[in-house]
């Protein structure tokens, strides 16, 4: 029996022979509300991630209960094996830093020793080098990638022979055998354009590259085989998919990784169990809703159907209503639904030649913290959960989702809480200047309205009831709220979300990783257009 799968959050898939308890099959469709812009580190949105996740092959993977699997090395680093060493302060060697040229105390080592079997998808052979190439992006403030944040963290990285990699650490980083903070790309193709944007200072053909569009490919199960835009990516099986070319004593090596599986492995366990995976973009959630009941999509993954709907589809499924070889899901995830608020000043744009959003004098009162914990308290978001999602969905009270490894006991008893209390959100309010007029909107010493422009992907029906709930939270306070929704494309573009074009608000979701730490999105310096601080974090 062919099973259609819907996750109510986001969760990241390995197609594999093993996996999910699938039938063989062709072509396997899935839904999804965004399509990516680029497959490049310059890009943020969640959908790059998920399809690139069946395409490449990084140094580990996740189980579904969150164990770390190695992927393309042998083993993770570890203190047991000696592949993590830890140093106290001025007791390890000294490296000169990439990032500095001065010599530097390491306080850790970490070393990853490749499978030499693994090829880029057009058939080069994919080694340490590659990985070096890749720093390169990294260690260039003019290459904009997203985050550097814990590549900033390793002084050097260095390959010995082919196939090893060691990471010499100038800081200390409690993920240290699962990254090393930069990734691996072709320098057989992106070499040339690197090249000239070092000797010309101009990075537009390297930024610009067709290999991170339609050109693109990696080293993992899936291959990209055709992109059409706005309607749908396909993707292929790779024959030569790395894990389905060991010798039989390296299958029975890996056995004691993959614990869930009774008896051996060997190739055919690994090889992708699909054809083909199309993923079709579909912005509007109700018509993929109405696809993945009749059939017409085999899974929705990710930025897709929202929790509502999703739910509604299970009861649908529990009550017999609908077809019972639907699936759905519901994983906790490190995915983070949030409102983000613009604190640019008018000097932020005019020094970069960009255009300056309306309300110029709400982003000035959004700078007063005490302007943005009353815009909290307003909001009961413990009744729209339970309004919405039953209770299914929790309420985040910290900087890093529940779910995530450092959210210790310890910690999530020293977070603030802001409870639902209208009345400290006037107070609040009324110290910063506020003052109800005729209307019941609040209003400044000039007269001027409270207005929130609050933005968000404009389809996404979960997303937009949300809004109408905070919009009459907020109206009971005295805050005016104007909707203005965008197009999943539009909403997430560079232009719009790191430009900082949206004028007030906008809701959407982070996607975060296990590894993340969350400076990306609070330190100063990850302010656009250098990293993904949109709300403006000083």
């Amino acid at each position: 029996m062919r099973v259609r799968w819907c996750w109510a959050l986001a969760v990241v898939v390995l197609f594999l022979a093993g996996a999910m308890g699938l039938a063989q099959g062709k072509t396997f469709i899935i839904g999804t509300t965004q399509e990516p812009d680029e497959f490049s580190p310059f890009s943020t949105m969640a959908t790059t991630t998920q399809i690139d996740g069946m395409m490449s092959a990084g140094i580990y993977f996740r189980t579904d209960t969150w164990d770390t699997i190695p992927y393309t090395v042998k083993a993770l680093p570890s203190f047991d094996a000696g592949t993590w060493q830890v140093f106290e302060p001025g007791t390890g060697p000294k490296v000169v830093d990439e990032w500095t040229g001065e010599l530097v105390d390491v306080v850790m080592i970490t070393e990853y020793e490749l499978w030499p079997n693994i090829r880029w998808h057009d058939g080069t052979p994919f080694t340490a080098s590659d990985y070096l190439f890749g720093r390169q992006f990294y260690l260039n403030k003019n290459v904009p990638v997203v985050t550097r944040t814990v590549a900033e963290k390793v002084a050097l990285l260095q390959a010995v022979g082919p196939y090893k990699l060691v990471a010499y650490w100038k800081e200390k980083y409690p993920f240290a055998n699962l990254t090393f903070g930069s990734g691996a790309y072709p320098e057989h193709v992106l070499g040339v354009a690197y090249k000239q944007g070092v000797e010309t200072g101009d990075y537009k053909a390297l930024i610009h590259h067709r290999y991170w569009t339609v050109d693109y490919f990696s080293n993992g199960p899936y291959k990209l085989a055709e992109w059409v835009r706005g309607s749908h990516i396909k993707l292929v099986r790779n024959d030569d998919f790395f894990l389905t070319k060991l010798n039989p004593e390296d299958y029975a090596y890996l056995k004691q990784f993959y614990t869930w599986v009774d008896g051996p492995i060997g190739p055919e366990y690994f090889r992708p169990k699909f054809d083909e995976i199309v993923w079709r973009f579909i912005e509007d959630t109700m018509t993929l809703e109405v696809m993945l009941r009749t059939g017409e999509l085999d899974a929705n993954l990710g930025v897709t159907i929202p929790f509502d709907q999703a739910l509604a589809l299970f009861k649908d499924v529990q009550a017999g209503k609908v077809a019972a070889d639907i699936f759905v899901g519901f994983v906790e995830a490190v995915v983070w639904e949030h409102i983000d608020i613009n604190k640019a000043d008018d000097a932020y744009y005019q020094e970069r030649g960009l255009d300056i959003p309306k309300y110029g004098y709400m982003r000035e009162a959004f700078r007063d913290v005490r302007v943005r914990q009353a815009l909290v308290h307003a909001i009961d978001r413990e009744a729209i959960t339970e309004v919405m999602f039953e209770g299914r969905q929790k309420v985040s009270h910290a900087p890093l989702q529940m779910k995530h490894p450092l959210m210790s006991p310890e910690a999530e008893a020293v977070m603030t809480v802001y409870e639902y209390d209208p009345a400290k959100a006037r107070e609040l309010l009324a110290a910063a200047g506020w003052t109800l007029g005729p209307d019941g909107i609040l209003r400044d010493a000039q007269g001027r309205k409270f207005v929130v422009n609050i933005r968000t992907t404009a389809g996404n029906t979960t997303r937009e009831q949300i809004q109408l709930l905070i919009a009459d939270y907020w109206k009971k306070v005295g805050i005016e709220t104007e909707i203005d929704n965008m197009p999943a494309s539009a909403l997430f573009s560079k232009e719009h979300m790191y430009e900082l074009q949206f004028p007030g608000a906008i809701m959407f979701a982070w996607v975060s990783y296990p590894t993340s730490l969350g400076d990306t999105l609070w330190q100063s310096k990850q302010i656009p257009p250098k990293g993904q601080n949109v709300a403006f974090y000083v």
